[in-house]
């Protein structure tokens, strides 16, 4: 990609030089007599110097004023978007990545279709970082001392999910799943949720099904239950 990236520069660098001398409107002017300079000879006109801030005037009815044509910047603009596009066609990187704020942003399908080869590209650099990033936390115990932690092998990355869902869309498929026999431990790791986040999860779900299995006992067997020592 460095070559279609040193067109984009370039691109830009002539569009700045244009702006510099092409893009300001330079004026010309007739009918008016310039005398030499008696020191130099040459015809010198500090009246008609092109410049924003200044105003061209002549006493003589035969002068006549005019502008050359400016640079058209647009042009430049055009062919730097022309290369993202192949830049962003090349890379599989979706184009309102790279030209934010130029047209509309996509949504809903349009949206993840333009985002299908970005995906597919990230989730295979997934399975080739996994075992690297593996080795190198393994290689990270045993620099800092710990070879207990070191020598495991069953250690495994965790990736977040690349592709972009709605929340809706993703609690739709869960429960689908769930509707399938999935369960439902492996369903709060689709979700997103950390190996902490779903230890939390299984001791709060025990608790609240101990919670609600006292609550359907009966008074008296749930005064019984809580004076046992055992229970306590």
């Amino acid at each position: 990609m460095i070559d279609i990236q040193n067109a984009v520069n370039k691109l830009c660098a002539d569009m700045i030089v244009a702006s510099e001398y092409a893009a300001f409107p330079q004026r010309w002017v007739t009918g008016v007599d310039i005398p030499p300079d008696p020191t130099t000879g040459k015809r010198n006109a500090p009246a008609f110097l092109s410049d924003p801030s200044r105003l061209w005037a002549s006493e003589h009815d035969e002068t006549k004023f005019g502008n050359f044509a400016t640079s058209d910047l647009g042009i430049y603009v055009k062919a730097i978007e022309m290369f993202i596009q192949h830049l962003a066609a090349q890379t599989r990187t979706p184009p309102h990545y790279l030209t934010a704020g130029l047209g509309q942003w996509p949504s809903g399908d349009s949206l993840k279709a333009s985002e299908t080869g970005l995906v597919a590209k990230v989730r295979r650099k997934q399975q080739d970082f996994s075992d690297t990033w593996e080795e190198a936390m393994r290689l990270a115990f045993v620099a800092a001392g710990d070879e207990a932690r070191g020598a495991v092998t069953d250690a495994e990355v965790i990736w977040a999910d690349p592709e972009y869902r709605t929340e809706g869309e993703r609690v739709d498929a869960l429960v689908k799943m769930r509707s399938l026999g999935v369960p439902l431990e492996a369903l709060w790791s689709k979700w997103g949720a950390t190996p902490q986040e779903i230890e939390r999860w299984r001791e709060m779900q025990a608790r609240e099904a101990q919670l609600l299995g006292i609550a359907s006992l009966p008074q008296t067997d749930i005064t019984a239950t809580i004076s046992t020592p055992d229970d306590q």
